[in-house]
């Protein structure tokens, strides 16, 4: 495992068996005869692609690899061959995905290319020639022959005499079935790859632990679920199966049920492997979720940080509390859609007093109270009550967890107009009250959009003021989706002052509208 390269393993491929192959009239050049660098499903390698802003991809263009994949369309090129288009991730507006294959004029598999049907496997050994945000396109392209069985061309091929023909449907292999601790202890154990090698790409069935559940931090109204698997050689990073679900997916109401320590059942395509953790594409929850959880009734009460500071140094009680229910009360370290998408962070304090970094407990806040959370300012305090998850090295974590405020939240709303009115009639006092680049006070700023305009790093969102120094927040493109000039807007930021040249005030913090619904008051 420790020697394995990022590499992937093909779905079972499909081509038009016994369809005829006309006669080139010109022979093209021959494909290349390299091996393939590796094999994956377009869905895979779309998933890849997907991260690190395609930087990623790029490092693969002139690799020959063999894609596997559903049929999206076969349609005609002008210069007399046909264009092959995979399916793969759903495609976005700004992103497109799955894989594109020409197949040119007077190439061999152009008669059996063209005889695909939408929605048959196939599977395609080729150059990637480039890479387009998630998408793909394959060079010198060979059809492969037939790894599996079923209809992928739209009529049947010509019967040879005293040919035996091959069984129009043949019995499905069954799906391995095994649990997520004796897959990852045989992967774990195995040194050649051979073991990995035999299950990537295919479908797997693994009952497990649920290490984690919860709001999917790349889709929005998707849902992330890890399992865990057996120890490593690193006690702080058990193996673990990663999967994610769609906001389609019919297992969400189920989903939201579970919490760390049930036992499930899933099903999906064995994919990346990488260290100790391992994906499974197009996952299904086959058992668990039935019942919503208990109610959340505390075992125990504590301060966080001594909470915290007590399970980093007891890993052996840190393990007979997992999924037991405590209630911590502490002061928020940080809550907002960028860094904290699952819900907050409480503050624990040095472990020693010359470590550089603190510790916290990391709280996975239910979706009913996911937005007034992201409201709290570091320093507010609160009450949390949560199942005990994983104690990592630098955190213990707290899943399904609900909130309630021991103050008012002490942030101060005021407008964009406003907020320049006073750093113009009386920097000093507007400093002392909002906040500067010595003292930074958390504000929530409200306002018009004058201006969304793209940055390098992201999006500048001006607002309207009457005249002075401008007001304008730097936020990622997803925070600006939607928001035009004219509409209304509200910030959650830490104002820093005036800049040295008094042109504009400065902010940071995220596009933030007001919670649906308020935080309860702690009893």
């Amino acid at each position: 495992m420790n020697s394995r390269l990022i590499c992937f393993a093909a779905l079972a491929a499909l081509t038009a068996a016994g369809a005829a192959q006309e006669p080139p009239a010109k022979q093209p050049p021959p494909a290349k005869a390299e091996k393939s660098s590796f094999s994956a499903s377009v869905l895979t390698l779309n998933t890849m692609f997907q991260k690190d802003g395609g930087a990623l991809g790029k490092k693969y263009v002139g690799k020959v690899v063999t894609v596997s994949g559903k049929v999206k369309a076969v349609t005609a090129a002008p210069d007399g061959g046909q264009t092959l288009a995979l399916s793969g991730l759903p495609p976005t507006p700004t992103e497109p995905a799955g894989c594109t294959v020409p197949f040119p004029a007077g190439h061999p598999s152009l008669a059996a290319v063209k005889g695909l049907a939408a929605g048959a496997v196939v599977q395609v050994k080729g150059e990637i020639d480039s890479v387009t945000g998630a998408a793909f396109t394959l060079k010198n392209p060979v059809l492969l022959p037939a790894a599996g069985a079923g209809p992928v061309a739209k009529g049947p091929g010509p019967k040879r005499p005293g040919a035996k023909q091959p069984d129009p449907q043949p019995k499905a292999a069954p799906v391995p079935t095994m649990t997520t601790v004796d897959l990852s202890t045989q992967l774990r154990d195995d040194k050649t790859d051979k073991l990995w090698l035999t299950y990537a790409g295919k479908e797997v069935e693994l009952t497990g632990e649920v290490e984690y559940s919860g709001r999917s931090a790349t889709e929005k109204g998707g849902w992330a679920l890890g399992l865990l698997g057996c120890e490593s050689r690193d006690p702080e990073l058990p193996y673990s199966f990663r999967m994610h679900f769609r906001p389609d997916s019919p297992d969400l109401a189920r989903l939201r049920n579970l919490s760390v320590g049930d036992r499930v059942t899933v099903r999906g395509e064995f994919g990346l492997s990488v260290g100790v953790i391992t994906t499974l594409s197009g996952a299904r929850l086959v058992s668990g979720g039935e019942k919503p959880p208990a109610p959340l009734t505390p075992v125990r009460t504590a301060d966080a940080e001594a909470f915290v500071k007590e399970l980093l140094a007891d890993r052996p009680a840190a393990d007979k509390l997992r999924g037991q229910v405590v209630a911590l009360t502490g002061v928020v370290s940080g809550a907002d859609p960028k860094y904290y998408a699952h819900g907050l962070s409480l503050r624990a304090g040095k472990l020693k007093p010359a470590d550089l970094f603190e510790v916290s407990a990391a709280c996975v806040v239910v979706d009913d109270q996911l937005d007034a959370v992201w409201q709290l300012p570091p320093g507010q305090k609160v009450r949390v009550v949560g199942r005990v998850g994983r104690s990592e090295k630098d955190r213990v974590r707290l899943v399904g967890c609900r909130v309630e405020l021991q103050e008012p939240n002490p942030m101060p709303t005021v407008t964009a107009a406003e907020l320049v009115a006073a750093f113009q009639a009386d920097p000093k006092a507007a400093a002392a009250k909002y906040g500067d680049a010595y003292a930074e006070k958390w504000l929530f700023v409200t306002g018009e959009v004058a201006a969304v305009t793209p940055k390098k790093f992201g999006v500048a969102i001006a607002v309207k003021v009457p005249a002075g120094p401008k007001v304008e927040l730097l936020v990622d493109g997803s925070q600006a989706d939607g928001l035009k000039a004219g509409a209304a807007v509200r910030f959650k930021a830490v104002c820093q002052g005036l800049t040295d040249d008094k042109t504009a005030v400065r902010l940071r913090g995220d596009v933030l509208p007001e919670a649906k619904t308020a935080l309860p008051m702690a009893k």
